[in-house]
C-alpha cells in the first residue's frame, strides 16, 4: 500500500483532516500526518525518516507554517515526489504572506499546485493527484515505466540520478511518479533514503 506524508498549518480543523483522510482510504493510501510525528517524536530525524518512508509527500503552504517549510525541504532531499497546496484566500490573509510580500516563494513557484477553497474542493483535487500519481483508472506514464524497465534490467540498482541520466528524462518529477506508480504495482523496489537510495526490479 503506498503511503503519504501530509504537512499542513496546527490551526487547520478537523474535516481538513477529515477529507484527507477519507480521499486517501478510497484509493488504498495510507495517510501519514506531519502534526502526528511531530507530537509523538518531537525530534527532525524522525520527521524526516517518516517523509523518506512514504512515496509522496502533499505540503499545505497556506500560510507558511515553518514546520512545512522545512518538511518540504526534507521531501526534495529525500527526492520523494513533493505537491505543493494551498487555499487562496486564508493565504493571502495570513500574517506571513502580508509580512513577506509574496504569494509563494520564488524557488516553488514554478511548482504544481493543488488550490483549493472548500473541503470539496480539496477532496477532489487530492483525489486526482493521487489517481495521476498512482496510476489508478488509467495507464499513466506508459512510455516513461517502460524506459525505466528496460534501464532496470540492463544497468542493474540505479539512484534516481543515474537513473535520469540514463533514460535522457530530464523532468524528475515525472521521473519520480512513475517510479512511484511501479511501486505500488509490485515492479520496482527502493532501497535505502536521500540522495544514496537506489531503484531496481522487484
Amino acid at each position: 500500500m503506498a503511503k503519504a506524508f501530509f504537512a499542513f498549518p496546527f490551526d487547520f480543523d478537523v474535516e481538513y483532516r477529515i477529507t484527507i483522510q477519507r480521499a486517501c482510504h478510497d484509493l488504498g493510501v495510507t495517510a501519514i500526518f506531519g502534526d502526528e510525528v511531530r507530537r509523538s517524536q518531537a525530534l527532525v530525524d524522525k520527521v524526516c525518516e517518516a517523509i523518506e518512508d512514504c512515496e509522496l509527500g502533499f505540503y499545505d503552504i497556506t500560510g507558511f507554517n515553518p514546520n512545512v517549510m522545512i518538511e518540504i525541504g526534507m521531501s526534495y532531499c529525500a527526492e520523494r515526489a513533493t505537491f505543493i497546496m494551498l487555499e487562496p484566500k486564508r493565504h493571502r490573509a495570513s500574517a506571513a504572506v502580508r509580512a513577506e510580500g509574496e504569494e509563494v516563494p520564488a524557488d516553488l513557484q514554478g511548482q504544481h499546485r493543488l488550490v483549493y477553497s472548500n473541503a470539496a474542493e480539496l477532496d477532489s483535487e487530492l483525489r486526482k493527484t493521487l489517481r495521476q500519481a498512482l496510476g489508478i483508472g488509467q495507464n499513466s506514464h506508459h512510455d516513461l515505466k517502460l524506459k525505466i524497465d528496460r534501464r532496470l534490467s540492463k544497468a542493474g540498482a540505479q539512484t534516481l540520478r543515474e537513473l535520469a541520466a540514463g533514460i535522457g528524462h530530464e523532468d524528475r518529477d515525472e521521473l519520480k511518479i512513475a517510479l512511484m506508480a511501479l511501486r505500488a504495482e509490485k515492479r520496482v523496489r527502493l532501497d535505502g533514503h536521500g540522495l544514496a537510495a537506489r531503484y531496481s526490479r522487484a
